[in-house]
This record gives structure tokens, C-alpha cells and sequence, in this order.
């Protein structure tokens, strides 16, 4: 059978939380099964469908113009700070509840986002015990409309969500995989190919395509490639370009292949944009707990988002009870 004619299926990978020093870093993936065609698949084709499948629909609007429910987009435009939380909410939560997500808590986001990481969460003071309604923000009848609406227009298109989710690497293991890597450039990469692998070699989801930001403005990527394929038993990983904007890769296995491209701004992608938008709310949550655990125990405490600077005044400001409750400082201070 022609390759063109097999289904295809549309990979998104993004993180959130790679500069903080507290709060984890999460790396999320979302993937898009297209039916068979006889065009040639090309990942700019295939996002440029699956935007199509979201802004028309009857002739509403899902995303874009002036009947948006949703925006899909790179978190950092839709998030600066916590009263940004509905429009996360809105994109985020009707995307999990179409690729499987049944619960209606926070504990069931953690369990069904990545039942490792919640299971090392209850190691976790702030989160032991944690565990509020989702959604936080936007209302029940909303998210309804909006996941019914989605859930119609993929439908109408032939395209199904077949996983979102991702990978929370908390504090204490970031800072493990820091001694064990010796930069954080090197523990990402490692995160974000131990998802690609999970969700697309060990779930035989080829042929695939892979879209992705590029990673602390590496351009090249066939060397680190090359090693990663040899772990799994593909053939091996050829340069299809490397320029300044974006470069491709094309990998050959047994049951397919595989195409990567990394692009500078590549939250652009909508596939990319969504699982930007899933490592982000994940993240926030989480530090939503953290933030309220020290809160109940320090007066006037001001929450932070992490980032270094604010993270330092977080650190001193909690010191005292830090220490009187014994929680050391591995357990949320990332080492770089």
C-alpha cells in the first residue's frame, strides 16, 4: 500500500518550566490521527487541516473572530498571570475531556496526565493531601458548549485527539537528573525524548510527524538523534534541512517512519500550541498547592511563579518554617 494511503498521525511537543527554580518543568505531547490520503503528508499541510477542523464549523467560529470560545496558542501569550487562568482553562480542559479525561478534580488531572508523577506527588507535602474542583475557573455549561462544539468539528473533519498528556518532573527528580546529566539542556532533552518514545515508538504510531519548538536555540539535532534511534532499533536519522528557522529530520523504522522538525516559534503550530497550553496549566496548578501550603503557614506571604529572582525572595520568606517543619531543600529548589 502507498504510504499516503496509511492513516497519519500529527505530534505536538512543548514545555513549561525550564528557567523557574521552583515548580516542576513539564513536558506535553498532543497527537492527531488523520485519515488516509493520497497527498503527500507534510506537517505544515496537516496543522494548517486541524486548524481548519477547529475554526469552521457551521458556519461559527471555534477559534478566532468574534465568536471565540477558545484560543489555541502559545501559553506564554495566553498566561502572564493567575487571573489569566479561564483562558487555559477553556482550551485545555475540553481537549482532555475528548482524549479520554473522565474526572472532574485535581487529583483525576494528575492521574490521568501522568499517573507516575501524581503517584510521587503524595511524597510531597503541598500535594499530599491537595485536591480541588476542575475546572478552578470557567463554568460547567462552557466547558460543555465548547467540548461538545470540538468534539463536532473534529468529527466533521475526520480527525480524532488520540493522546494529551504529559510528563511532570518535579524538583527532587529534576534535581537527580541534574547530577546525573550535569545541565539542564541535557535532563529536557532527555524528558522530551522519553515522551516522543512513549507516545509514539512504543504505541507504534507510525507513520508520524513531529513538531516542536526549538530547544535553547539548538539548530542541529542529527547527532543526538542518531543516538536516540539506536536505543529502539531504527535505522538511523537523515538531515532533510537545517537552516535558521527550522530543522528537519526524517527516521526510518520497521513498522514506518518518522519525521521531526523543530522551528523557531513553533508554538505557532496548533498541535505544538496545545500541548503548550497542557504543560502550562499543569504547572500552574501545581504551584497553586505549593503556593498555598506555605501561605496557610507564613502570613502575607506573596505566591510566586518561580522565576529566579522572585523564587530567591519566596525562599528567604519561608526559610524559618522551612525549617521548623523539616522540608529540605531539594524537595522544591531546583539547583539550576
Amino acid at each position: 500500500m502507498d504510504e499516503g494511503l496509511h492513516p497519519m498521525e500529527l505530534v505536538g511537543i512543548d514545555e513549561a518550566g525550564y528557567g523557574p527554580k521552583i515548580g516542576p518543568l513539564v513536558v506535553a505531547v498532543s497527537k492527531w490521527r488523520f485519515p488516509p490520503s493520497a497527498e503527500q503528508p507534510d506537517g505544515k499541510n496537516l496543522d494548517h487541516r486541524l486548524r481548519e477542523a477547529f475554526a469552521i464549523h457551521g458556519g461559527s467560529s471555534v477559534i478566532g473572530g468574534k465568536n471565540q470560545l477558545i484560543s489555541i496558542a502559545d501559553s506564554k501569550q495566553l498566561y502572564r498571570s493567575r487571573k489569566d487562568l479561564q483562558a487555559l482553562e477553556q482550551g485545555v480542559l475540553p481537549l482532555l475531556k475528548l482524549a479520554g479525561w473522565q474526572g472532574d478534580t485535581f487529583r483525576s488531572l494528575l492521574n490521568f496526565s501522568d499517573p507516575l508523577a501524581s503517584n510521587v506527588s503524595r511524597n510531597l507535602p503541598w500535594l499530599a493531601q491537595y485536591d480541588v474542583p476542575i475546572p478552578q475557573v470557567i463554568d460547567q455549561a462552557t466547558f460543555s458548549q465548547v467540548t461538545g462544539q470540538l468534539a463536532a468539528n473534529l468529527t466533521q473533519h475526520q480527525i480524532q485527539l488520540v493522546e494529551y498528556r504529559a510528563k511532570i518532573i518535579f524538583e527532587l527528580e529534576f534535581n537527580c537528573r541534574l547530577r546525573q546529566l550535569g545541565n539542564k539542556a541535557e535532563v529536557l532533552w532527555k524528558v522530551w525524548t522519553e515522551l516522543l518514545r512513549e507516545s509514539v515508538i512504543e504505541r507504534c504510531s507510525l507513520p508520524a510527524i513531529v513538531l516542536a519548538d526549538r530547544q535553547g536555540g539548538r539548530v542541529y539535532y542529527r547527532d543526538l538523534l542518531e543516538r536516540w534511534c539506536q536505543n529502539f532499533g531504527l535505522s538511523g536519522c537523515s538531515v532533510l534541512r537545517e537552516t535558521h528557522e527550522e530543522s528537519a529530520y526524517r527516521i526510518e523504522g520497521e513498522k514506518g517512519w518518522l519525521e521531526i522538525l523543530f522551528s523557531v516559534k513553533g508554538e505557532r503550530y496548533l498541535a505544538v500550541a496545545a500541548a503548550s497550553m497542557l504543560a502550562k496549566y499543569l504547572r500552574e496548578v501545581v504551584l497553586e498547592a505549593f503556593n498555598r501550603y506555605w501561605q496557610d503557614r507564613v502570613p502575607h506571604l506573596r505566591a510566586t511563579a518561580g522565576y529566579p529572582a522572585d523564587a530567591k525572595r519566596f525562599k528567604a520568606a519561608i526559610a524559618e518554617v522551612q525549617r521548623l517543619v523539616g522540608i529540605p531543600d531539594d524537595l522544591f529548589w531546583r539547583q539550576k
